[in-house]
């Protein structure tokens, strides 16, 4: 089970890393008040954005309230560089915010309150601690898929029983501890381990090696994109098993990658520091030379018209510069990228009216055959085609059963609004049975958004939740017959194992679905493009994003 690993570098003589409190403890003498030190141990001092950076000069102990950070909502994580804090008291008592405390040099934790109600902790690293005592030192409440690093602490809670070290832990967590702790209990497990494991999903590694593995010494660049580059590498060699691995752009964390995998979202055209740290099962750990490598510059704004354009522009009737120019690159790239004959049917949506909008990139005539969309209970076209949230939605006669492959088969869409939702679960699809749907959501409720429910079967389905932003282009595909992918605005975001189904034998419903032949889930949200398509390599769908993007922001559409 891997884990991230929130850990934020510094430069020169700087040794302290704090985030999120820029905008409040903005002064050396405001520092030096929370942490109970003399003013003159402070130098260095530097505020980039709301992360505060500073050298402290020699050890000292981390205070109990009311100094520390307790009670703080805006710090989000402390990186004690060069381990310089001996002791812990409760400093970070109901930090809600922190993700990441990183204090190496501590000892010892004795405080009653120390990390209470540090509910959005995922990393706590403890290395030299030998004693950690105290009830509710430190508790999970709600807390999941955390690491707990105290490989050298061999006095758990005060006694061998259970002293409530973990009261209320969260699941998914990783306790990384001393092999004692397994046999100091008259041969079983320290009370407090017991008491750890007693939830589900938590685990226990009793750390016996701490020799790090090999630097990852061969990283280069496969695919490269405009916004994203494949990373490809080799495994080093490591005494112990390796775990996984991060990645990091510019010396910041990005996400836990695998040789192969993109890393998305970069600028255009430019040169970025990429570095990769090993961690292995004993959450030791050894990070790359940098290497630089470059975003490419490919220019999506080609406005070259093509047969297949023109064809569609004569059908549709549209005269607007902007949709003209747009339309021709969309179409362009499309055939230039070798996308086009992946694409099996689309809706570019322009016009302003329906007769302009209703019709398939692929056969743009005027029939159910064509799959050209009708719209039973109206809606409006302003840029795209937005419902009503109640009745209105669009029946493209496309249906999956008869026009993909179960095993490679998607839908693309492209949303330009973020409206309220009237109630939960917006879709775009058909359902037939739990084995045999297509579906995908662009919001779920007001603070979630993007399902895909298993474009043949719901038993895996992908749900990706925790923010309230529709707008934007969301792919879900199948991609082989037990795996399907999310993706958002060029990233992959969810990939799941999915039980096999069948595709279904209806017509997709856009902005809505399809469940037998009665429209469900209406969205509000203005949609802008929709295409059916095979399932696409992660490097086909950033083209096919980046393609979309330019084609939107041509055309004056783009708000994400």
């Amino acid at each position: 089970m891997s884990k991230k690993k929130l850990l934020f570098g510094g430069i020169g003589a700087q040794n302290t890393f704090i985030g999120g409190i820029g905008g409040t403890i903005n002064t050396p003498q405001l520092l030096a008040t929370r942490l109970d030190i003399a003013v003159n141990r402070i130098s260095n001092f530097e505020i980039v954005g709301s992360e505060v950076r500073c050298r402290i000069a020699g050890t000292f102990s981390f205070p109990i309230s009311p100094s520390g950070f307790s009670l703080n909502t805006n710090i989000t994580f402390y990186n004690d560089k060069d381990n310089l804090g001996i002791s812990l008291g409760d400093t970070f008592n109901q930090c809600t915010n922190v993700k990441s405390v990183l204090l190496n040099g501590v000892v010892s934790v004795d405080a009653y309150q120390t990390l209470r109600d540090c509910t959005s902790l995922r990393v706590l690293e403890l290395k030299a601690a030998t004693s950690i005592t105290g009830a509710v030192t430190i508790p999970f409440a709600k807390v999941n898929n955390c690491v707990i690093y105290i490989p050298n602490c061999t006095n758990l809670g005060g006694t061998v029983g259970n002293n409530a070290v973990f009261t209320n832990v969260g699941s998914g967590n990783i306790l990384y501890a001393h092999p004692s702790l397994q046999t100091n209990n008259a041969g079983n497990p320290d009370g407090d381990i017991t008491a750890f494991l007693a939830v589900a999903g938590n685990t226990v590694r009793y750390v016996t090696n701490f020799t790090p593995p090999a630097k990852v010494t061969n990283i280069t660049a496969g695919n490269t994109y405009n916004t994203a580059i494949q990373i490809n590498f080799t495994a080093p060699t490591s005494t112990n098993a390796i775990d996984y691995y991060e990645l990091y752009v510019n010396g910041v964390y990005r996400q836990n990658i695998v040789s192969g995998q993109f890393v998305t979202g970069l600028l255009k055209n430019t040169a970025f520091n990429i570095q990769i740290k090993t961690i292995d099962i004993f959450y030791n750990d050894s990070m790359s030379d940098g290497v630089l490598l470059s975003t490419a510059n490919i220019d999506y704004t080609v406005n070259t018209s093509t047969t297949e354009a023109t064809t569609f522009i004569t059908a549709t009737g549209i005269s607007d510069a902007d949709e003209l120019s747009s339309t021709r690159q969309l179409f362009f790239q499309l055939i230039n990228k070798s996308l086009y004959n992946k694409i099996q049917a689309g809706w570019l949506m322009k016009g302003g009216i329906y007769n302009s909008c209703k019709f398939n990139i692929k056969n743009p005539v005027d029939t159910n055959a064509g799959f050209r969309f009708t719209a039973p209970n109206g809606g409006n076209y302003a840029g795209g085609f937005t419902g009503n949230g109640t009745n209105q939605y669009l029946d493209t006669f496309f249906v999956p059963s008869a026009n993909q492959n179960v095993n490679s088969n998607g839908l693309t869409i492209v949303v330009g609004t973020n409206n309220a939702v009237i109630s939960a679960f917006r879709f775009h699809g058909c359902v037939v049975s739990s084995t045999q749907e297509t579906l995908i959501t662009e919001k779920r409720d007001n603070t979630n958004f993007g399902i895909v429910m298993a474009i043949n079967s719901d038993a895996g389905f992908i749900s990706v939740t925790g923010t309230n932003n529709a707008r934007g282009i969301l792919t879900g595909m199948k991609v082989s017959a037990t795996v399907a992918k999310l993706a958002k605005n060029g990233s992959i975001i969810g990939t799941s194992n999915i039980a096999s189904g069948t595709l279904p034998n209806i017509n997709i419903f856009l902005s809505a679905y399809n469940s037998a032949g009665t429209s469900y889930g209406h969205s509000n949200q203005r949609l802008q493009m929709a295409f059916m398509h095979e399932g696409l390599t992660d490097g086909e769908v950033i083209q096919l994003h980046e393609i979309i993007d330019a084609s939107e922001t041509i055309a004056n559409r783009k708000t994400w």
